[in-house]
């Protein structure tokens, strides 16, 4: 084809081009006329957005209704109740603070809380729960929450029927970490009540942690004595120290090392 000839056929071709150009731009003046009513153009692309204070139902934005004491959320597509009113069957009902309690901001739940030194109860023959004082026994404190009893025993001390008691500490004993049990000293193991000394046989010796013992390497934990581990006919201890492996090319066969391929 000469050269005159492609010229020609590139020509003929623009009004085509031009043609589908303006198809697509019509096209997109016309996805954007039939925007509904309360609505706006994506900045992201095809499609549109409602605007605040609607939301998007049957290809529409309808108002989003708001019920008294609440105001419309930070996205503007849902609404909250203010502080003191509950969401309730989607009406904002105004929260009962019972006496020794204060509002919270919430939208669900009782909507207070008590104050503290009162716990959350049920008020005798009712449903409806009310803030009780706490008593707090000898040797206890308050705790952090107004749930359950509300206080909690010093260091040193246990929960009981009565209140705090002291927690009797065993010989060999002491208080662990955070004061609420006692633990045996290294050395010495938990046996009912009382802290008995782990006895270490010849060979032996105690673990790191000091509860238990073990035994050395070359010997083998037997009942309660570390008996020496009798090394067959080319065999060697393992890396633990505690059993035994056969040399290559040798394989073992019952507690024997055998020629053969391993």
């Amino acid at each position: 084809m000469s050269f005159l000839s492609k010229q020609a056929l590139l020509i003929a071709a623009i009004p085509v081009l031009l043609f589908c150009v303006q198809s697509s731009v019509n096209a997109q003046q016309s996805s954007a006329s039939v925007l509904p009513a309360n609505a706006y153009q994506s900045p992201f692309g095809s499609g549109w957005i409602c605007e605040r204070g609607f939301k998007k139902a049957n290809e529409q934005c309808e108002a989003i209704s708001v019920p008294a004491h609440a105001y419309l959320d930070t996205t503007g597509t849902s609404w909250k109740c203010e502080r003191g009113y509950l969401n309730v069957d989607q009406l904002c009902v105004a929260v009962e603070v019972p006496g020794n309690a204060y509002a919270v901001d919430e939208q669900y739940g009782k909507g207070w809380s008590c104050e503290r030194g009162y716990r959350t109860v049920e008020a005798p023959g009712t449903r409806k729960e009310i803030c009780e004082r706490v008593v707090v026994p000898a040797n206890g404190f308050l705790s952090e929450t107004s749930l359950d009893r509300g206080w909690d025993c010093i260091r040193g001390f246990e929960i009981s029927q009565s209140g705090c008691v002291e927690i009797v500490i065993p010989a060999n004993a002491f208080l662990n970490r955070n004061g609420k049990a006692w633990e045996c000293e290294r050395g010495f193991r938990q046996n009912s009540q009382q802290c008995v000394a782990i006895v270490v046989p010849t060979n032996g010796f105690l673990n790191r942690s000091g509860t238990d013992w073990g035994c050395e390497r070359g010997f083998a934990k037997t009942g309660e004595r570390c008996a020496v581990i009798q090394l067959p006919a080319n065999a060697h201890l393992d890396s633990g120290g505690a059993s035994w492996s056969c040399n290559l090319p040798y394989k073992q066969v019952n507690e024997v090392c055998v020629a053969g391929t391993p």
